[in-house]
């Protein structure tokens, strides 16, 4: 897998976050849209985690944990989806910093490729910035 494909990927997958964002900041009515677009990627997000318990030799019950931790994003946006602001801004914050946690702290026994939990990172914290830039 080339890392560098999925770091340009990664990072082009910000621009509706912060073409979102400074378009509310300019008082046109895109809050919504990047709102609605933090829903789609936390979902994305918890993909991740159901194709790697699909894919790793983990145990049954660590697979089944990967399965209910990779649903939970998707719970949070659909929620998020419904909710009015501030508390959709607040649910999805929290989503992506949860998931960022959860992605952490079994990163290793994920064999994710090098670099990979870097770029989450990166990415997660873009996708906050962008969300807090929506609050105001």
């Amino acid at each position: 897998m080339n890392l560098t494909t999925v770091r340009w990927l990664g990072y082009a997958g910000l621009i509706p976050f912060f073409v979102s964002a400074l378009g509310h900041l300019a008082g046109l009515p895109t809050r919504g849209l990047g709102l609605a677009y933090g829903a789609v990627i936390l979902s994305f997000l918890g993909g991740i985690q159901w194709g790697t318990a699909l894919l790793a030799n983990f145990e049954e019950a660590d697979r089944s944990r990967r399965f209910i931790a990779s649903v939970l994003p998707s719970l949070a946006g659909w929620a998020a989806l419904i909710l009015p602001p501030p508390y959709a801004q607040a649910l999805l914050l929290g989503g992506f910093g949860g998931q960022w946690l959860y992605d952490h702290k079994h990163a290793f026994e994920s064999r994710w490729p090098e670099g990979f939990v870097e770029l989450r990172t990166h990415l997660t914290l873009g996708a906050c910035l962008a969300i807090l830039l929506m609050w105001l």
